[in-house]
C-alpha cells in the first residue's frame, strides 16, 4: 500500500508538471511553423481563432500538427483559456475554494482566478467545481459575458428567430441574449443549441471573439480581409504606427513608396506594408535577408533551394524592391503588374492557384507554409495599424 501511494504521488507530480503550461506567447520559431492538419475543410472557420489562441498560450495542440477540434472542452481547460486569452489576474497563492480542486491540481490557479464568473452548476455541491465536466453553449455564453462585464440584455424578443431559445436555463437566458447580440455566439438554421456541449474549435472561436471585444475590436473577423481596394489607412497613420513599433528609419521612410504603388496598382498599401513589417521585423532585417537586398517581402530567387541570404532576390533600389513586392502580390491576385517583373514572379504564375488569392488570410500555405501566416499579418500588424491615431 505504501509503495502504491508513492507511485501515485510521483505520477501526480508528473501530470501536474506536464499540464501546467506557462502563460507566455509562443516563440517566433514556433509561431512560424505552427500548422494543424485537422483544421482544414470542415474547421477552416476556426483557423483564425485557434492560431491566435495557440500563439497567446491559451490552448495547444494535442500533438504535433494535431489540434483535435471536435474534442470537448472541460471546465478546467476553459478556465485556463479564459485566464490567458483575457489576461485575467492569475494568483499563485490563492486559498482553496473547491473540494474537488486541490492546490496541487494543474488548473488550481486558473480556476481560482475565474471562480466568480462561472455560473453555479445545478448538479454540483455547494463547494464543487466539477473541473473535468464539459461546458454547454449557454454556460459559455454566461461565462464570457461575466468575464467581459457586459451590460446584461434580457429582451427575449431579440432572439425570437431561434426556435430553441426557450430551452435555455432561466438563469442563463439573459446572458445568452447578451452574448448573441454582442456577436460572441452565433446561431445557425434558426437554432442556438444552448444545451449542446462545446468542442475545442467552438470554444476557441467564442473566446477569441471575447478577446477582440476586450481589445476594442469587432468580435468577429470574417476571415476575408481584402488585399485589393481602397486604402483604410493614411500614409501619416502608417508612419505613426511604424514609429510606435520602434521601426528602423528605413522602414518608416519606405512607407511613401508603398503608398505610391498602392495608388498605381489598386492593391491596398497598408496590407503590403504590414506584410513587410512581418518579413523584415520593421525594417531591422533580423533574419537571413540583409538590408542591401532591398527585399521587403522575403521573395525567393527563381532557383532557391533553402532559406539562406543568397536564396532571396536582390533589388537595385528601395523603389525596385517595393515595386517587386506589389508585382509578386499581383501574381497571387491575377492583377496587372507595374514595370519589369522579377524571376520569381514567373514561378508563382505557374502555380495552379495563381490569380485566385483575394484575401490576406489566404496567404498562409501559399506565400508561406504556415496556415497562420495571413492571420498573423492581420492580427499583429494590420489591425494595430488601422487603430493608430495621428
Amino acid at each position: 500500500m505504501f509503495k502504491r501511494l508513492i507511485f501515485l504521488t510521483i505520477v501526480t507530480a508528473i501530470f501536474v508538471a506536464a499540464s501546467y503550461e506557462p502563460i507566455t506567447d509562443m516563440s517566433a520559431k514556433e509561431s512560424a511553423s505552427l500548422s494543424f492538419n485537422d483544421l482544414s475543410e470542415n474547421f477552416s472557420w476556426a483557423n483564425e481563432a485557434v492560431y491566435a489562441l495557440v500563439k497567446k498560450g491559451a490552448i495547444s495542440g494535442i500533438e504535433e500538427n494535431v489540434f483535435s477540434p471536435k474534442a470537448q472542452v472541460s471546465r478546467e481547460q476553459l478556465a485556463k483559456m479564459l485566464v490567458v486569452a483575457l489576461d485575467i489576474k492569475h494568483e499563485t497563492s490563492a486559498a482553496q475554494t473547491f473540494i474537488d480542486v486541490p492546490s496541487v491540481r494543474w488548473s488550481f490557479n486558473y480556476i481560482e482566478a475565474v471562480k466568480d464568473i462561472f455560473p453555479k452548476r445545478a448538479d454540483s455541491a455547494i463547494n464543487e467545481f466539477l473541473p473535468e465536466q464539459s461546458v454547454t453553449r449557454e454556460e459559455l455564453a454566461a461565462i464570457v459575458v461575466n468575464a467581459l462585464n457586459l451590460p446584461i440584455n434580457s429582451d427575449s424578443s431579440l432572439l425570437s428567430e431561434y426556435a430553441d431559445f426557450k430551452d435555455t436555463a432561466p438563469d442563463l437566458s439573459a446572458h445568452l441574449i447578451t452574448a448573441v447580440t454582442n456577436n460572441i455566439i452565433s446561431g445557425s438554421d434558426n437554432l442556438l443549441r444552448p444545451k449542446s456541449t462545446v468542442n475545442r474549435a467552438e470554444a476557441s472561436v467564442i473566446i477569441y471573439r471575447a478577446m477582440n471585444i476586450k481589445n476594442g475590436r469587432p468580435a468577429q473577423n470574417s476571415g476575408k480581409t481584402n488585399i485589393e481596394g481602397e486604402s483604410t489607412v493614411t500614409l501619416e497613420q502608417a508612419k505613426a504606427w511604424a514609429q510606435s513599433k520602434d521601426a528602423h528609419e528605413r522602414f518608416i521612410n519606405i512607407a511613401d513608396i508603398y503608398w505610391k504603388y498602392g495608388e498605381k496598382t489598386g492593391i491596398r498599401p497598408e496590407v503590403l506594408y504590414a506584410q513587410a513589417a512581418k518579413e523584415t521585423n520593421y525594417g531591422k532585417y533580423t533574419g537571413n535577408v540583409v538590408p542591401e537586398q532591398n527585399n521587403w517581402a522575403g521573395i525567393k530567387t527563381k532557383s532557391a533551394s533553402g532559406d539562406k541570404t543568397e536564396d532571396h532576390e536582390s533589388f537595385a533600389t528601395a523603389d525596385d524592391g517595393v515595386r517587386a513586392h506589389f508585382n509578386h502580390m499581383a501574381a497571387y491576385l491575377g492583377a496587372n503588374t507595374s514595370g519589369q517583373t522579377h524571376d520569381r514572379y514567373e514561378v508563382v504564375m505557374t502555380a495552379a492557384w495563381a490569380g485566385s488569392i483575394k484575401y490576406v488570410e489566404e496567404l498562409g500555405g501559399h506565400w508561406a507554409p504556415a496556415l497562420s501566416y495571413g492571420y498573423d499579418i492581420v492580427e499583429k500588424y494590420l489591425e494595430p495599424m488601422e487603430m493608430t491615431t495621428t
